[in-house]
């Protein structure tokens, strides 16, 4: 069971890591249709990680495409801007396979949150449920 728990850990991290370089990534080009999108579906209460929400939190906030200036203006301003989250969005924008996938990486956020919270979700079609 902790091998699994483990495991779930893991790719949570990696779809919340994901999901906000996604984010970071195709806000480089000055909109933010990405971040409209995904705010429909995610709240800061998804993502287990402490400076994932942060981020995102800040993303939110942003009156202005969320790219990684931006994001780092917007926290600063919120007063919320620590030490680390700076190079964590660095991090998650290297470590995203393909900023394309977001969708995908936010049903996966969804899923692994409902999994750590025990709210029951299901598939249908490849969706997320």
């Amino acid at each position: 069971m902790a091998n699994n728990d483990t495991e779930i850990t893991r790719a949570t991290c990696e779809a919340e890591d994901s999901l906000i370089g996604s984010i970071l990534i195709a806000s480089t080009d000055g909109y933010r249709n990405v971040i409209d999108e995904v705010a429909q579906i995610i709240t800061p209460d998804h993502f287990k990680q402490w400076n994932d929400r942060q981020i995102y939190i800040g993303m939110l906030a942003c009156s202005e495409a969320p790219h990684q200036v931006n994001v780092a203006r917007q926290l600063h301003s919120m007063n919320l801007l620590e030490d680390g989250l700076i190079s964590h969005m660095s991090f998650a924008i290297s470590n995203t396979p393909t900023w394309l996938d977001y969708l995908n990486y936010a049903h996966a956020v969804i899923y692994y949150a409902g999994t750590r919270l025990g709210i029951i979700t299901h598939r249908v079609k490849g969706v997320i449920l």
